[in-house]
This record gives C-alpha cells, structure tokens and sequence, in this order.
C-alpha cells in the first residue's frame, strides 16, 4: 500500500525530383508533362508548396517562388523563419515587386515571431477539480504550471473514471497518535488491484517545485521508493512541511495543488470514525471531475 511515510538552402523540396503522375500531366501532352516533371513550373508544384499569393497579385511567379514562397513553406511547417538569412533573394525584380517581397517577408516574420513568443510565454493553466464525496464536495485547484508531471498523471485518473467510488480510506490526527508529525486524509483506489496500466512516475520535490504541504494541500502519497507515486493522494492538514524535501524524509513527498473550496469536508473527513488509521467505514469517492 501507498502511504505518507511517517509520512535548409533555397533549392526548392520538390526542385530535380520526378514528380507523381497526377503532378506531371499538362495540356500540352506528353512530352511537355515529361519535361516539367523534370523541370517542374511553380503552378505544378505538389500543393503544400504552391505559391500563397492572393487574386490580382501581380508579383511574378518566378519571383515569388524565389523568395516568398520558401518563406511561406516554413511557415505552414512551423518552423522558425526570424533567421531567414539562407533564403536567397530573387533577381530581374522591378522596384514595385522588390518592396512588395520586402513588405510581405517582413510581415511573415513578424506574425512568425509574434506567434511563436506568445507560445512560449502563455504558461500551463490550472485545472480545478471537483470531489465529491459522500460526506461533501471538495474542489482543488491542481498547479500544472509548477508540478505539470504530477498534475498530468493526476488528470489521467480522472478524466478516466478511475476515482468513481473508490475511497477516503485512511487518516492520520495527533488526537489519536500524539506522536505524528502529520495530520492527513488519504484516498485513492486503495487496495490497488495489480495493473500494468498503473505505472509510477518521477518525484516532482517541493524543493523544485516551490509548493509546500500546509494547510489544504494535494500531495501523492508513495512507498519508501521516491519515484513510486501511482494513483494513491492525500491531503494535508495543518502546517505538513515535514513532508517537504529536504526535511527528515530526504526527498519528501510532491504537491501539486491546493483545497479551494470545500476545506470543511476535509476536517469533517479527518474527524470520521476511524480503527487506528483506517477509517471505519472509508468515506466513499462519487466522482472526481475537471471543473475548469
């Protein structure tokens, strides 16, 4: 049982390849279809390298496919094109044509740039879930952001049903254990059943993490093995930082989220009738659920 111890150049892609069959058929006939798929036009490129420009462009298509169109390639594949010195520039371009090329790469760039430092900077939404158990409903907001290995495995359960009925099975209070160090409830799908879908994950410390187990927190609960946290959690009550890393337990146990609401089903949980650690009876899991 889990427990809390103690607790490219501008050569075009398609450039010196034959061509398919549906690529190389022309209305001049066969051997025009045979020299363009050796020497392919720009208009009889594969579609994904097809030139972008818009009804009534009048930019050559020799001189878009030089510049523009490489450019435009990247794009549709995702790539980063702010350092697009490889791209040769066209040549025979009119004034008119070389300030619209300027104009149209200068706007791929931007939006590319744009888009690709709004990506990188949009961190991981946190998820609230909802459970709800027979003695009340408890709502956590999981920290995807900080504990995102964590929260993903935590997720999986959930959205897989895996939680429905299962239990608040064990709590741990100093009304009844002087001793302890701790004040937890603890749930999951104990006893776990032997599956090898169920598979351990990496500890996430709250030394990398930066959460802390107080008051509210969502923490797994795991063997004596750091790496063993499966599907077991449980919840902390009171000032927990023992179990943080770097304390008497060495690596500690990982958080990954905290009571938003609901935090007197928790205690009316802790207080439950109980033999010892196990509560008698286990307050029974209805659901867990993404609430956002």
């Amino acid at each position: 049982m889990e427990r809390v111890a103690g607790i490219e150049p501008a050569r075009q892609p398609w450039e010196g390849r034959r061509l398919p069959l549906h690529h190389t058929r022309g209305r001049g006939g066969s051997q025009r279809s045979a020299d363009r798929a050796v020497n392919p036009r720009a208009e009889d490129a594969p579609e994904e390298y097809q030139p972008l420009q818009q009804k009534g462009d009048t930019i050559p298509s020799s001189a878009y496919y030089a510049v523009v169109n490489p450019i435009a390639h990247q794009i549709k594949r995702g790539c980063d094109v702010r350092n697009a010195a490889h791209i040769t520039s066209a040549t025979e371009l009119s004034p008119m044509h070389a300030t619209r090329l300027v104009r149209t790469l200068a706007s791929a760039v931007a939006l590319v740039a744009i888009a690709q430092g709004g990506a990188a900077a949009a961190p991981p939404r946190a998820v609230d879930v909802a459970i709800k158990t027979t003695t009340g409903t408890i709502v956590v907001r999981l920290d995807a952001a900080r504990a995102p290995i964590t929260v993903r495995n935590f997720l999986h359960y959930v959205d897989v049903h895996a939680y429905d009925g299962m239990t608040f099975y064990r709590t741990v209070r100093r009304a009844t254990e002087p001793q302890s160090r701790i004040e937890v409830i603890q749930g999951g799908l104990n006893p776990q059943s032997d599956n090898p879908m169920i598979r351990p994950i990496p500890l996430e410390p709250t030394s990398s993490t930066g959460l802390s187990n107080v008051d509210g927190t969502i923490a797994m609960a795991r063997t004596t093995d750091p790496n063993s946290a499966t599907t077991e959690f449980f919840i902390d009550i009171g000032d927990d930082r023992f179990l943080d890393a770097g304390g008497p337990l060495g690596p500690g146990y990982a958080a990954f989220g905290h009571v938003i609401r609901g935090m007197e089903v928790v205690r009316r949980i802790h207080e439950s009738p109980a033999k010892g650690e196990s509560l008698d009876p286990p307050v029974v899991i209805v659901s867990i659920r993404r609430t956002r």
